[in-house]
């Protein structure tokens, strides 16, 4: 057995430990993506998906246990721009979500590997060693973070517009931006600087059609409550990045 091999068993040993075996101990806890599956629950209701009554209901209905004393201050949730994709799944209960988040991670992981061994040819058993073994990956996926998901479709769409399929590439970044727009806009960007237009407009036409469903089906006022949580954001909560905030470090990834 080639050296690379036992380091690909060593990680893979290192990465169950650290993620599968975790997430069957607290499958119902609340994590990053909890804010998501709640807004678009409560939007799929038809209720106001930013407001701390909404919140607390439909994460109670979704199955998950409260784990903050505080936690209507993490009802600022996601993006109007994410609510609807949140709302394909949350018809499911939360522990289903949480399942399938994981899933999903681990099929996109398998994915970007995939793709980085044909854009650069590296070899893809330590190439797959090395990612299952990074520590900010584990912690992605303990918490549920999207960017989990979002940093492979990332690297997928790169091969993508390599393969001359700019409209594909363009609807996962798209997808993306609906999430985090703070990271994937970055690559949409230098597509941009790159001149192609046709993955561009394919992007931002996923964002604009993403937040024209939120708006047609939203309660009234679901725009204002939604910036008014914003406006809260990082003031005393567990978003702060000031020294009232001893989690602070947290917020680094």
């Amino acid at each position: 057995m080639s050296r690379y091999r036992i380091f690909l068993l060593i990680a893979l040993a290192y990465f169950l430990w650290r993620v599968p075996l975790r997430w069957i101990h607290h499958p119902n806890g609340f994590n990053d993506f909890s804010s998501s599956y709640i807004n678009g629950r409560a939007w799929l209701h038809g209720d106001n998906p930013y407001t701390v009554d909404s919140f607390h209901q439909m994460w109670k209905e979704g199955g998950g246990v409260f784990e903050f004393a505080r936690i209507s201050m993490l009802t600022s949730g996601s993006l109007p721009s994410a609510v609807p994709f949140s709302a394909s799944v949350a018809w499911l209960s939360w522990r289903q979500v949480s399942t399938l988040f994981l899933v999903l991670s681990l099929v996109a992981f398998m994915l970007m590997i995939g793709a980085l061994y044909r854009l650069y040819g590296l070899s893809t058993c330590a190439l797959a060693a090395f990612c299952l073994s990074l520590t900010p990956f584990h912690s992605g996926l303990n918490g549920q973070n999207a960017a989990s998901i979002l940093i492979p479709l990332m690297i997928i769409s790169l091969w993508l517009v390599e393969k001359g399929h700019d409209v594909s590439a363009g609807v996962l970044l798209g997808v993306g931006t609906c999430y985090k727009p703070q990271l994937v806009l970055i690559l949409v960007a230098f597509f941009l600087v790159k001149k192609r237009w046709k993955l561009c407009i394919t992007s931002f036409s996923v964002v604009g059609a993403a937040l024209g469903v939120f708006f047609a089906l939203a309660q009234s006022g679901s725009a204002a409550a939604f910036l008014q949580r914003l406006s809260r954001f990082g003031i005393a909560t567990p978003d702060d990045f000031g020294l009232a905030n001893r989690a602070r470090y947290e917020l680094i990834n």
